[in-house]
């Protein structure tokens, strides 16, 4: 899914900022799940399984809040995309993500309900409520992912 930066922060040519790009890469490569786009004011997180993408963007946003630093929003979904040009993704999950990070407020990582699994260690979902996310017809039911 795609990790929403706040704007404001100062970039790197690689898209994050400086003092964010080295953890997100750590964790990200601890958990396998690979750093897929990083451009400002946002990057994306591609895994193979669900449940190691979720770990990793919870340790991020922990380990951001820990440093009190500006708060990250995350969207998080699950289903079948497209590698593009090598090095972007596109298709629905991707969407979703994008859209789910829209509407998540500071240190707040949301993602569809049928994402919560039994594998996941370290993390805990939290119901939010049914949503109208724009670009999909039905209500998404949501859930906020923190660290158990």
């Amino acid at each position: 899914g795609k990790t929403a930066l706040t704007k404001s922060l100062p970039v790197t040519s690689k898209g994050a900022t400086e003092s964010q790009a080295p953890t997100s890469i750590s964790l990200a490569a601890t958990v396998n799940a690979a750093a897929s786009t990083m451009s400002a004011p946002s990057a994306m997180l591609v895994s193979v399984e669900p449940e190691p993408a979720i770990e990793s963007v919870v340790a991020m946003v922990e380990a951001n809040r820990a440093r009190d630093a500006l708060p990250l929003r995350a969207g998080v979904a699950s289903g079948d995309v497209i590698l593009f040009e090598g090095d972007d993704h596109i298709g629905q999950a991707v969407n979703l993500a994008a859209r789910l990070s829209d509407l998540a407020g500071p240190d707040e990582i949301l993602a569809p309900a049928f994402m919560q699994t039994s594998l996941l260690v370290n993390t805990t979902a939290v119901p939010h409520g049914e949503h109208h996310v724009k670009g999909i017809a039905t209500p998404v039911e949501i859930v906020r992912f923190e660290s158990r």
